[in-house]
């Protein structure tokens, strides 16, 4: 994988963590940016960016089914926001096709460990109060401390990241 690449996510998901984490939102610019960025190089780097069925599944399937998260915010269940969901397929589009699945297994790492964290950091801040309700048989309170949507870019930098250690002897 080209260094520049990886270089330029970088910075890109830096920044893009930086407003989410700040705002909570992912602007709509930054997914025009990456389809444009990601036409240009099908052009100048056709061996790693392919424009076909194969270097699009990902992204499409992460759109469909982030688009799909989205929708269940209607059912009272927040998984995803649309900003989310448009902007990792975009980053998908930016990584070199023969990485999809790499990277989509470094996401799901990321996401557990990252909710997995958020679950302790939860537990450990209320600590007396989720005791006092479990004591007071309280059960369905306990839930009011966890399942709070996070911000999601810095996710996708934490996996982008485990893709740069990965790879760190093969990029040029």
């Amino acid at each position: 994988m080209p260094i520049s690449i990886y270089i330029f996510l970088i910075l890109q998901l830096l920044i893009v963590s930086y407003y989410d984490l700040r705002e909570k939102k992912i602007y709509k610019w930054w997914p025009l940016l990456n389809l444009g960025l990601y036409f240009t190089l099908c052009f100048l780097l056709p061996t790693y960016y392919v424009f076909s069925l194969e270097g699009l599944l990902y992204p499409i399937l992460i759109f469909v089914f982030g688009f799909l998260f989205f929708l269940m915010k209607k059912a009272g269940v927040h998984i995803a926001g649309g900003g989310d969901a448009k902007y990792l397929s975009t980053v998908f589009l930016l990584t070199p096709h023969g990485l999809h699945s790499t990277f989509l297994l470094q996401i799901l790492y990321s996401t557990i460990l990252v909710g997995l964290l958020m679950i302790v950091n939860n537990t450990i801040k209320n600590f007396h109060e989720i005791v006092s309700l479990i004591r007071g048989n309280n059960w369905r309170l306990v839930g009011q401390f966890y399942g709070k949507k996070f911000s999601y870019a810095p996710v996708i930098l934490l996996a982008w990241m485990g893709i740069g250690w990965l790879y760190k002897n093969t990029m040029y």
